[in-house]
């Protein structure tokens, strides 16, 4: 009963194979407009510019909010991966159905999600609250759930963690219906290529904005 499937309890969610897969590919799903970086609809934003896409005639009416987020609202999106990737992270194990090197498998694929997704943010706007690894209680005040800016550095160190172990997990290569899916290989070609910007002159030693609050 599809109604039924809809409506699972977290418990209940990681109690098959099947809806941890459905788990892991939402998870996924998130990265999409990063991926398709210059494809955003920005690009119809002006006032003087036609175009059918439902979305596009949002941000151009204005119609925009937290709650109807475009592609291009990728602090929104990233923090939805950061979250559900965490969340899986935490349960996954309780799903019976799964071999314990699955279980290292899916993990792995969610801290890479998971580093990719802090990678997105603080490429676009610098240091971003790290949300604590095993999540927040969002049953908690509004006080308790508001986060300063976490120091730069301690975010790459978590995305380096993060990248480490998931290196340590996935496998070396993938079966072609799984192409796509973070191998060992490119849980390592990540983390070089974050160490190697924040390292950049852009990150290490910039004078321009440091006084930025």
């Amino acid at each position: 009963d599809r109604y039924l499937e809809e409506q699972l309890t977290l418990d209940s969610a990681f109690a098959k194979k099947q809806y941890v897969d459905g788990w892991l590919s939402n998870v996924y799903e998130h990265l999409s407009s990063d991926l398709g970086e210059m494809e955003g609809h920005f690009k119809y934003a002006s006032d003087d510019l036609l175009n059918r896409d439902d979305i596009t005639k949002n941000l151009q009416n204005c119609n925009y909010n937290a709650s109807a987020q475009e592609e291009q609202d990728r602090y929104g999106r990233f923090s939805e991966s950061i979250r559900k990737a965490t969340t899986l992270i935490d349960n996954v194990h309780k799903c019976r159905e799964l071999t314990q090197s699955e279980i290292y498998d899916y993990q792995g694929q969610a801290r890479f999600i998971r580093a990719y997704a802090y990678w997105g943010l603080i490429r676009r706007y610098g240091p971003v609250p790290l949300v604590p690894e095993h999540a927040l209680d969002v049953s908690e005040s509004y006080e308790n759930l508001s986060l300063a800016r976490t120091p730069l550095d301690e975010i790459v160190d978590f995305i380096d963690k993060d990248l480490r172990m998931a290196a340590a997990n996935l496998s070396m290569t993938r079966t072609i219906n799984n192409f796509g899916r973070p191998t060992k290989g490119a849980a390592l070609a990540l983390r070089a290529r974050i160490l190697l910007h924040v390292a950049s002159p852009l990150f290490n030693g910039n004078k321009d904005l440091y006084n930025v609050r």
